[in-house]
This record gives structure tokens, sequence and C-alpha cells, in this order.
């Protein structure tokens, strides 16, 4: 469940002689497009189980088993929290972070009844996530590719969990309408209606930064979700998915360019979203070498 958005300005695109916008600045303009989006969020989930299903197959690549403590980043309204807890409680911990005031409220309605089995934490991704060196693993469920300074954070999920301990990450990879993504289709044919928003960080640099951040590549892949035209319609009603497209509008202006190019793709193929997966391990230290002792380290007598 992601939490960090994409970029939404409310003046014309920068000039080359306008500043851009700090990574602060990102971080808050992501934070109010997410505190916009719990209605739709869960109009949308009510709809499809994406969020549910995708934080169960993350979380089964992870092995979780009770009285692990886990960290979610991103935790949204709280759906794949629900997900965790029933994978480590009672026992375990789950810590729900998220930077946004709105989502993490509907997700402690949702989960009140967990009790002391989840602690919701309101902090950016890269903030100090648990005590060192105590999880035993940290998830981003449909989040990392949406945090501005993903790098940063894989710093601080690799403080956080336990020598052997484990990150899994999923990220959307595209929409595909027949065998076009869609931003690919509309550029080519409907120029003027195409989405010209651009990515929060490089997807495809997320793996390396893993592995700069210490974690040892264990597993990835890639899984598709089929959707319904008007199923993929309302992921980008959702306002932090919709800012993706055409962060320049807001509100119903904004729902309106996303129906207009819904509209003009329609009936051209199957639906499919392809979400990229990847498990890494942080690595246990060496173990101490036993003392040498004269004659016995060679295996003389």
């Amino acid at each position: 469940m992601a939490v960090w958005g994409q970029k939404v300005l409310e003046k014309p695109p920068f000039h080359q002689n306008q500043m851009a916008p700090s990574a602060e600045d990102i971080v808050d303009i992501v934070r109010s497009n997410f505190d916009q989006s719990p209605s739709d969020y869960e109009m949308f989930e009510g709809e499809t189980g994406l969020f549910r299903s995708l934080g169960r197959d993350l979380a089964g690549r992870c092995f979780l088993k009770r009285g692990d403590v886990v960290v979610d980043v991103g935790a949204g309204t709280g759906l794949s929290t629900a997900v965790l807890a029933k994978m480590v409680c009672p026992g375990g911990k789950v810590i729900a972070l998220d930077n946004s005031t709105a989502m993490l409220d509907v997700a402690r309605r949702r989960l009140v009844d967990w009790g002391d089995c989840i602690r919701f934490v309101e902090s950016d991704a890269w903030a100090q996530m648990a005590e060192p060196k105590s999880a035993d693993a940290v998830i981003y469920n449909a989040t990392i590719f949406l945090i501005p300074g993903p790098d940063r954070s894989l710093i601080m999920a690799a403080d956080a969990v336990k020598p052997g301990g484990l990150v899994a990450f999923n990220f959307l990879k595209g929409l595909h309408v027949g065998l076009d993504e869609i931003r690919t289709l509309a550029k080519r044919e409907f120029a003027d209606d195409a989405p010209y928003g651009r990515p929060v960080n490089n997807r495809k640099d997320l793996r390396h930064l893993a592995m700069a951040a210490g974690f040892v590549e264990e597993a990835y892949g890639e899984v598709q979700k089929p959707l319904s035209w008007d199923q993929a319609m309302g992921f980008y009603m959702v306002p932090a998915m919709g800012a993706g497209m055409f962060p320049r509008e807001q509100g119903d202006e904004r729902k309106d360019r996303v129906r207009k190019l819904f509209e003009l793709v329609k009936d051209r193929g199957d639906i499919v979203q392809r979400w990229g997966w990847w498990v890494g391990r942080k690595p246990a230290p060496r173990e101490a070498e036993p003392e040498s002792v004269p004659g016995i380290a060679r295996g003389i007598a």
C-alpha cells in the first residue's frame, strides 16, 4: 500500500530559470497527495483487492512466522499491515510506518482489534524504522517506487534488520494495454492527451540501490495482475496515483484527464499491470574463527 505518491504541481511546469523543488518540498507534495487519497483508495481496493493480493505475494516470499518483527513501510490504510499481523502475531510485532496522517487514521480504525501487535509510526521512509538490528524483515508493498530518495530508505532498512534479516519490495513496472505500455501507446497515438508526469524515482535502480545498502540478492521476478477497464481507470482515479500521470491538474480536472485517456484506449486489448518484486538478505557476520592452537590447528598431534 503506497504512501509516497507522485508529484503534484499547482503551477505550470518549471522553466529553466526556476529553482526545482527540494527533496523536502517533494515529500510535502507527496504527503498531500496521499492525504487526499483514502476514500478513492479504499473504493479501488474494495473492487479489486489488488493491494492485499500484492501484500500476500510479497510477505509469502519472506517466510515470516509467529514471533517475528516486521516493518511495513508505507502502511497506508493498513491493508498489508493486516496481512503481516496474521503471519507474525501473537508473539510478534508489525511496525506500520507511513507519512500520511489521513492514511494512518484509516489504518488505526481498521486494525484497532490487533492491540499491541501493531505499532503505528507517522514518519518519512528514511527515518529510523526500528531499533537497530531488531527487525526480521522490512517490507515495501506497492511503496518503494513512490518514495523520493529510496536509497536513503533502504540504508535505514539495512540498519533496522537483524543479520540474516530480509528486505522485500515490489514496484509497478507499467500498465499494459494489449502489447503496449499505456504511456507509450498514448504518446504514439494521442499525443495531446498522453500522460506527461515523471516517476518519483528510477525503478530500474531499485535493485542496485538495495544491494548498495548492504543486502544480498535472494530472488526477484514479476507478477501480472489483470484488471478490467473500469478497475484500471479506478487505480488512477486515486489522487496519489493519478498525480503520476497528470501532476499539474487537481481534483476533478485530473480525473477528467484520466477518464478521457482511458476512453481513448478502450477496446485496444486486455489490460494488465506488471509488478516487479525483489527480496534481499542482510548478510550475517562471518562467524569468528576458533583460536588457532599450535599443532592442532594444522592437524598435527
